[in-house]
């Protein structure tokens, strides 16, 4: 008796358990699914129960949800259509049916269900946002902007992803400040989340942006200066023994002003013009005070995968604060990337430079024509604002008179390299080979000059946009001629300001 008590209930047991299990519809096996992100399978219980039932409006609202978390937007929008249209309608369906007509571009009909929901008031603060987003796309800024800032009014929750939305449009409108400012807001309302990390990376992406995009450049510099050598006096010699006051002191400045054309940043034609202003003053040997004075005016184009200037020139230059020499001349430069960390260079520029004191003998007279080529590489360190410049630079001047027409191959290099504590390294080498074409009037011989120079310098960041630098330099003329062979050493301490 026992035994057959036990049996009954055991299978009493079992029915109940698997009844409840064969009990379940397709919609609820879906919603099990659904919970545990098994989209796949929920998937196939939920497209069972719109099968059994088409009218039921949960089982379509939760069939075109599932289609959008597996990004198949396009079939979820018919479910979703569905879920809002039929008995009883679905009012949480309303913004998922706009967003993905948003997805799939399907705009005039989002704005009719954005129409809707504003006129029965379905969740108004993510219907805004819609609308925003919507709006955004069809490039209506001007409306989209209060429906975004509306929505961030109804629901605070919203306004880090407002302000990141509303930086956007700011960027396509060309108004880089006010995204910055935008994305700089977004980020301190969470700077954790996904979109704040965004906006911190966009934040700073527009800031560099701005700054290379400036119309206007402004650099100013003060420095004191021993130059052991003024007059380059030469190593050895009659001449060399009658020198006894080569070595000054004294201070240069310099004076750096650069405009560019808005239009450049945007189109691939550009236009800038610079100003440069550099004096040399020395405290005894006054005779050798130098300034000199350059503008130029660059047009050019970008092609994308190279880009082409035509900088033209005029320089006009006082020693002794008296009328010196003029120089003008065009100077066509292309550039190109190399790889996606250096830049090639290749330019062939044409000089005249017009001395403006006579030269006592024709044969000294350095009027002449300057024909000279490029050859450069500039490769950017990943690491930081570092760099490294080769450049090559044969020319050739033919001069009036005829002992100063040579020819010249250059060889220089010079390397930026960020240290610690906001210091940098500057070193930089150049070697200068000089052939003179004719025979010295003088000497009787062609003049041969080979000049090495070596500088090494350090630059410290005092504050954003001010320098401190100190810059020692080495410069040795080896001459075949012994009046024109020469040592000289320079030490530069001074101040750099840049806007």
């Amino acid at each position: 008796m026992v035994k057959r008590i036990l049996a009954v209930m055991f299978c009493l047991v079992l029915l109940l358990i698997t009844g409840v299990s064969y009990g379940e519809t397709p919609y609820e096996k879906g919603q099990k699914e659904f919970k545990e992100e098994n989209y796949e399978e929920a998937l196939e219980f939920f497209i069972e129960a719109r099968k059994l039932d088409p009218t039921n409006t949960l089982a379509a609202f939760f069939l075109g949800l599932t289609y959008k978390h597996m990004q198949n937007f396009k079939e979820a929008i018919p479910h979703l259509r569905d879920a809002v249209t039929l008995t009883p309608k679905i009012k949480e369906a309303l913004t998922e049916l706009i967003d993905v007509l948003y997805l799939t571009d399907n705009l005039e009909e989002a704005k009719k269900w954005i129409e809707v929901g504003e006129k029965e008031k379905v969740f108004p603060a993510r219907v805004q946002f819609l609308k925003g987003l919507v709006l955004t796309k069809e490039g209506k800024y001007g409306e989209a902007l209060p429906a975004f800032e509306k929505a961030k009014e109804l629901d605070k929750s919203l306004a880090q992803a407002v302000e990141f939305h509303i930086a956007n449009i700011h960027v396509k409108e060309g108004k880089l400040k006010e995204a910055r400012d935008r994305f700089r807001f977004a980020l301190t309302i969470d700077p954790t989340t996904e979109m704040g990390l965004f906006a911190r990376d966009y934040e700073k992406f527009l800031t560099a942006k701005i700054e290379r995009e400036k119309p206007w450049r402004l650099s100013v510099g003060l420095a004191y200066k021993f130059d052991s050598n003024v007059v380059l006096r030469p190593t050895s010699g009659p001449v060399a023994e009658s020198i006894t006051n080569e070595k000054d002191n004294g201070l240069n400045g310099t004076l750096r002003v650069g405009y560019t054309a808005p239009f450049s940043f945007k189109s691939p034609y550009s236009l800038s013009f610079q100003y440069s202003f550099y004096t040399d003053n020395y405290a005894d040997l006054t005779p050798y005070q130098w300034i000199s004075s350059v503008i130029s005016a660059i047009p050019g184009y970008n092609f994308g995968k190279f880009s082409v200037n035509m900088p033209i020139v005029y320089g006009y230059n006082w020693l002794e604060r008296r009328s010196y020499m003029t120089v003008k001349g065009v100077e066509p430069t292309i550039r190109f990337m190399v790889t996606d960390d250096s830049i090639g260079e290749v330019s062939l520029g044409y000089y005249r430079r017009g001395y403006l004191r006579s030269a006592l003998d024709p044969d000294e007279d350095r009027d002449g024509d300057n024909l000279s080529g490029t050859f450069g590489l500039t490769y950017f360190f990943k690491e930081g604002e570092g760099l490294l410049n080769t450049k090559y630079s044969p020319s050739r001047e033919d001069t009036d008179g005829r002992n100063w027409s040579y020819k010249q191959h250059k060889f220089s290099a010079s390397l930026l390299y960020p240290l610690i504590w906001s210091f940098k390294l500057q070193l930089s080498g150049e070697a200068t080979f000089t052939h003179y074409v004719n025979k010295h009037t003088i000497f009787d011989k062609k003049r041969i000059d080979d000049i090495y120079t070596g500088s090494a310098g350090l630059i410290y960041s005092i504050v954003r946009n001010l320098d401190a630098i100190v810059n020692y330099s080495y410069t040795r003329n080896l001459s075949n001629i012994e009046i024109y062979d020469y040592k000289r050493h320079i030490v530069t301490l001074g101040l750099e300001f840049r806007y």
